[in-house]
Protein backbone atom coordinates (compact mmCIF):
# COMPACT_ATOMS: atom_id res chain seq x y z
CA UNK A 1 0.00 0.00 0.00
CA UNK A 2 3.00 2.49 0.71
CA UNK A 3 4.47 1.73 -2.57
CA UNK A 4 1.51 2.62 -4.34
CA UNK A 5 1.03 5.82 -2.65
CA UNK A 6 4.43 6.67 -3.33
CA UNK A 7 4.02 6.65 -7.00
CA UNK A 8 1.08 8.56 -6.95
CA UNK A 9 3.03 11.24 -4.67
CA UNK A 10 5.80 11.18 -7.73
CA UNK A 11 2.95 11.48 -10.40
CA UNK A 12 1.26 14.03 -8.57
CA UNK A 13 4.85 16.08 -8.48
CA UNK A 14 5.28 15.37 -11.89
CA UNK A 15 2.14 16.97 -12.96
CA UNK A 16 2.81 20.09 -10.89
CA UNK A 17 6.09 20.60 -12.33
CA UNK A 18 4.94 20.39 -15.85
CA UNK A 19 2.10 22.48 -14.77
CA UNK A 20 4.51 24.98 -13.52
CA UNK A 21 6.82 24.84 -16.65
CA UNK A 22 4.23 25.64 -18.69
CA UNK A 23 2.60 28.30 -16.67
CA UNK A 24 6.03 30.19 -16.71
CA UNK A 25 6.19 29.84 -20.51
CA UNK A 26 2.97 31.44 -21.08
CA UNK A 27 3.93 34.15 -18.47
CA UNK A 28 6.85 34.79 -20.59
CA UNK A 29 4.87 35.39 -23.31
CA UNK A 30 2.46 37.26 -22.17
CA UNK A 31 4.73 39.44 -20.91
CA UNK A 32 6.46 39.89 -24.28
CA UNK A 33 3.05 40.36 -26.31
CA UNK A 34 2.07 43.41 -23.63
CA UNK A 35 5.73 44.61 -24.08
CA UNK A 36 5.32 44.56 -28.56
CA UNK A 37 1.30 46.51 -27.43
CA UNK A 38 3.57 48.91 -25.44
CA UNK A 39 5.63 50.07 -27.86
CA UNK A 40 2.95 50.15 -30.43
CA UNK A 41 0.73 52.60 -28.22
CA UNK A 42 3.96 54.63 -27.47
CA UNK A 43 4.38 55.23 -31.60
CA UNK A 44 0.83 55.92 -31.84
CA UNK A 45 1.37 58.81 -28.99
CA UNK A 46 4.30 59.90 -30.69
CA UNK A 47 2.38 60.89 -34.34
CA UNK A 48 3.30 57.66 -36.33
CA UNK A 49 -0.37 56.64 -36.38
CA UNK A 50 -1.68 54.70 -39.60
CA UNK A 51 -4.00 57.23 -40.22
CA UNK A 52 -1.55 60.19 -40.74
CA UNK A 53 -0.77 61.66 -44.55
CA UNK A 54 2.02 62.45 -45.94
CA UNK A 55 2.45 64.00 -49.41
CA UNK A 56 4.73 62.93 -51.65
CA UNK A 57 6.93 66.14 -51.71
CA UNK A 58 7.60 65.29 -47.64
CA UNK A 59 9.04 61.65 -48.30
CA UNK A 60 13.11 62.56 -47.91
CA UNK A 61 15.20 60.70 -50.35
CA UNK A 62 18.78 60.13 -49.27
CA UNK A 63 22.22 60.68 -51.31
CA UNK A 64 21.97 57.12 -52.65
CA UNK A 65 18.74 58.35 -54.53
CA UNK A 66 16.42 56.08 -52.49
CA UNK A 67 13.63 57.04 -50.33
CA UNK A 68 13.05 57.04 -46.78
CA UNK A 69 9.79 57.80 -44.26
CA UNK A 70 9.68 61.27 -43.41
CA UNK A 71 8.19 59.80 -39.96
CA UNK A 72 11.00 57.11 -39.56
CA UNK A 73 13.53 57.58 -41.92
CA UNK A 74 13.15 53.46 -42.98
CA UNK A 75 13.85 53.19 -46.38
CA UNK A 76 11.00 52.39 -48.55
CA UNK A 77 9.97 52.06 -52.07
CA UNK A 78 7.35 54.10 -53.94
CA UNK A 79 4.84 51.31 -54.77
CA UNK A 80 4.55 51.44 -50.77
CA UNK A 81 1.59 52.89 -49.63
CA UNK A 82 2.35 52.62 -46.07
CA UNK A 83 5.66 52.59 -44.40
CA UNK A 84 6.60 48.89 -43.60
CA UNK A 85 8.22 49.92 -40.26
CA UNK A 86 5.84 52.82 -38.49
CA UNK A 87 2.76 52.19 -40.68
CA UNK A 88 3.09 55.74 -41.62
CA UNK A 89 0.60 56.72 -44.59
CA UNK A 90 2.31 57.64 -47.70
CA UNK A 91 0.53 59.24 -50.84
CA UNK A 92 1.79 60.63 -53.91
Amino acid sequence: MSIIMIVVSIVITYFIILFAIDNSQLKATVQEMKDILANIQQQLAEGHSRNETVEAEGIDQGDDGEEHCPGCGVKIYLKDRFCPACGLRLIE
